[in-house]
């Protein structure tokens, strides 16, 4: 059921209106006296006196293109003497409540009313429109029919035999609406609604041979299905950026279908790049930037090696030519600093001082303990000041009998605040100061904010890097058991 309502739920809902951007255009002073690019003339009865807003998708955001006044009759008008990009647009009440229309013709007229947004809506001359509508007023019966099938499965749960004959049923209504993309896609060859259909349609795939305990091979199942995924995307068609569906069927594709490891992730974003940029430049550039947006910016460690993956593949190689020389030095200046701390590589020499005065060496600490933990942090840090000495106390203490040691690295310049934040807390773990000046800090160790923690195995590799502090022994602990099992 996974793109089985999406239609229906985008036909008609609300947005904050804030989250639309605005998008650079035309505005209405300069398109007057000039001739019309798109004329789409809206009447919404039970509406007057008011203003509503023509937006459009782009992934999974919203972009203002126009807005129109209307009248006392609930009549307005979006004109402009700039075409329109073609997708999936949203009309846009002041009340945020708004319906879909799909824009790529160069005029229409649209009638409906505020009490019933969707079911009443009538297009003229828009042939696209007129069979867009029929779909989503099929999908709302449909939908309906299979929301009240799930609601009885989910009470049925005990019930193996009837709860088996609700999922059959809920299939056969899923393949049912299938077919009938399907069709009404083959009816219509050559527009844009039976692209939209068709990259809502999974492909009919053969089915799976049995398994030994002779059951349909689930894991057949899942690698054809990845493999056949986007069979029915047409990466060509750029006007796909301006609906939900082709930002959606990525994200799914990367999340569901990929194993969640750098690797694994590196070859599903080739699928997909070198898909689109053998298609359309402009489907290529955005979901260029979406994939590396996801993981330059993801929550979860070790992500960051994606991104360098694909600056390296297609920013830094010239594939992605519409970058200027200055983007560029940025993106490699940023993968040269990520590279070398990419986990499962050699961490980066660290020679400091101790309180003492004595050098101390990260590579030779390490060489002599299971993990050594290394906290990057400014005694002036508020951060700092409540985590640093949470991980002496409640982590290094209890897993120091573990082979664990810990570094606290001051990466502040002054020794005197260095020294009474280790006498201030007790720390009891290595302290040290970059005494001679030598250690770059941003550059070598990727530190622009505190606390950053690194975690290095006895090989001197980096395993884990800006672990959360209260998560540190979480992390020791499965670390252990996976080794364990190897």
């Amino acid at each position: 059921m996974r793109f089985l309502l999406l239609m229906l739920v985008l036909a008609a809902g609300s947005l904050s209106l804030p989250a639309i951007a605005q998008k650079k255009g035309q505005t209405k002073a300069a398109q007057a006296g000039a001739k019309d690019a798109y004329r789409y003339q809206i009447t919404i009865h039970g509406l007057r006196d008011t203003t509503c807003f023509l937006a459009y998708h782009m992934g999974d955001k919203q972009y203002l293109a126009d807005t129109a006044k209307v009248d006392g009759n609930g009549k307005m008008v979006f004109t402009g003497r700039e075409t329109l990009d073609g997708g999936i647009y949203m009309v846009v009440l002041p009340n945020r409540k708004y319906f879909e229309i799909i824009v790529n013709e160069p005029s229409f007229s649209v009638e409906t009313d505020t009490g019933r947004l969707t079911e009443d809506v009538k297009f003229s001359g828009s042939k696209e429109n007129a069979v867009f509508n029929d779909y989503i007023q099929y999908v709302a019966k449909r939908g309906a029919e299979i929301n009240g099938l799930a609601t009885q499965l989910k009470a049925a749960k005990d019930n193996k035999p009837e709860a088996e004959r609700l999922r059959k049923e809920i299939k056969d209504k899923e393949d049912a609406l299938a077919d009938y993309r399907r069709q009404l896609a083959d009816k219509h060859p050559g527009t844009f609604i039976a692209t939209l259909l068709r990259a809502l349609t999974d492909p009919k795939r053969p089915e799976p041979p049995l398994a030994k305990n002779g059951r349909p091979d689930s894991a057949y199942k899942f690698y054809d299905n990845r493999a056949h995924y986007f069979d029915n995307i047409d990466f060509s068609d750029a006007r796909l950026l301006r609906t939900p569906i082709l930002h959606g069927k990525v994200k799914y594709y990367m999340d569901n279908l990929t194993v969640p490891e750098p690797d694994s992730i590196n070859k599903s974003t080739n699928v997909v790049l070198d898909k689109a940029a053998a298609s359309n430049k402009e489907v290529f550039r955005y979901l260029l930037w979406m994939l590396s947006n996801t993981y330059e910016t993801s929550p979860y460690m070790g992500m960051d090696a994606v991104f360098v993956h694909l600056a390296k593949r297609y920013y830094l190689s010239g594939r992605a030519d519409w970058i200027d020389s200055s983007t560029r030095k940025k993106i490699a200046d940023r993968v040269k600093i990520l590279d070398p701390l990419l986990i499962g590589k050699a961490a980066p020499r660290l020679i400091m001082r101790d309180t003492t005065g004595m050098p101390i060496s990260l590579h030779e600490v390490a060489a002599k303990n299971k993990y050594t933990i290394v906290v990057f942090y400014d005694p002036n840090c508020g951060h700092c000041q409540k985590e640093v000495p949470e991980i002496n106390d409640h982590f290094y203490k209890d897993y120091k009998a573990k082979g664990v040691e810990m570094i606290a690295a001051c990466a502040e310049r002054n020794p005197k605040d260095w020294k009474q934040f280790v006498r201030k807390h007790k720390l009891s773990c290595i302290n040290t100061f970059d005494t001679d000046t030598v250690v770059d800090f941003r550059n070598y160790w990727d530190v622009y904010s505190f606390p950053v923690i690194y975690v290095i195995d006895k090989e001197r590799k980096i395993i884990g890097k800006r672990v959360p502090a209260d998560k540190l022994g979480q992390f020791i602990d499965e670390t252990e058991k996976i080794r364990k099992r190897l």
